[in-house]
């Protein structure tokens, strides 16, 4: 890969014979076109292609709150792509048919600023309840950090996100469960972001309470 910095075409867009040109993170950039390749894939590429291939479908809703949460930029790597790498490391599992998530190793967002005990996490009468521990842990954290709360129904792979929607000392968030939404096939992320949006915790994985 190369950056164009001068000449006096400028910025090359898209392909012209075994050359592309892109504009990449504010740089204009080109690269060779790959050559295709007649060989029959191994079955290690046939699963790590399948691994890539879950895993970017999985996580292409949460890519929004990754560019902002998910720790901090490393070199040329951007924070959806630390998300992307370390889900495809930390956050799959093998099957007899293939590969699935491991919804309990997902992580929505990198931070230093704590979080709380959650309480509990009921559905009752098609209403989502969240209920913790307002106490703060220490200096980092403050009354006014405001909740995000992610929701993901299982079976029919879809997303809802609560964002900012109360502070930390409110001590608990209700909302009616978005429909379409199974309580039983649904699954929760939370974090606690500051008051500029600047900073961030670490995300805690919920399972919905059995029997509500």
């Amino acid at each position: 890969m190369a950056e164009i910095k001068r000449g006096i075409l400028g910025g090359l867009s898209g392909k012209v014979g075994t050359v592309v040109g892109a504009n990449w993170r504010g740089k204009n950039i080109i690269r060779v076109v790959p050559r295709k390749s007649g060989k029959k894939p191994s079955q290690l590429q046939l699963e790590q292609r399948s691994k890539f291939k879950l895993v970017s479908n999985f996580l292409q809703p949460f890519n929004a709150l990754f560019s902002r949460y998910f720790g901090a930029d490393r070199g040329l790597k951007s924070k959806v792509n630390l998300a992307l790498s370390y889900h495809l490391q930390e956050a799959i599992e093998p099957q007899e048919d293939g590969f699935a998530i491991r919804f309990d190793k997902v992580v929505v967002s990198k931070g230093s600023i704590p979080t709380v005990p959650m309480n509990s996490v009921t559905v009752e009468n098609d209403s989502l309840n969240f209920a913790w521990t307002s106490a703060m842990a220490s200096g980092l954290a403050a009354a006014t950090d405001l909740l995000t709360v992610v929701l993901y129904e299982k079976q029919q792979k879809i997303m809802r996100i609560f964002e900012r929607v109360v502070s930390r000392d409110a001590a608990g968030f209700s909302t009616p469960l978005p429909e379409g939404f199974d309580a039983a096939n649904c699954v929760s992320w939370f974090f606690f972001s500051n008051e500029r949006d600047t900073e961030c915790s670490t995300s805690i994985f919920l399972p919905m309470a059995e029997g509500n």
